[in-house]
């Protein structure tokens, strides 16, 4: 039992960076060095102190086939504008202007 656990932990932690290798790749050319943050693999993914993500950011940018410009657009709305919407919400439409409006009616 004990080496079946080792043996899932491994691919987990090889899965996770794999993904971090993907996005990589897709969204910088594969030019940025990343590491998780506190070795804690799975968790936060610091791609060279720029941009963090964490797995299941990065899978939705690989499923949806995120371009560097429309993942930075995301980016730079929630920097922007000093709030955030969630990568899944964005990609669904969701931006900043309308959470104004839906203030306004409240």
């Amino acid at each position: 039992m004990e080496s079946k656990l080792k043996k899932i932990i491994k691919q987990y932690k090889d899965s996770c960076n794999e993904l971090a290798e993907l996005v990589n790749m897709q969204l910088f050319d594969g030019c940025r060095k990343w590491y998780w943050i506190g070795d804690e693999v799975g968790g936060a993914c610091d791609f060279e102190e720029t941009d963090v993500l964490n797995p299941e950011d990065m899978v939705r940018i690989i499923e949806n086939g995120l371009t560097y410009d429309e993942y930075a657009e995301w980016r730079e709305a929630n920097i922007d504008n000093n709030r955030y919407i969630n990568l899944k919400s964005w990609i669904m439409g969701a931006r900043h202007y309308m959470l104004d409006k839906e203030k306004e009616t409240e």
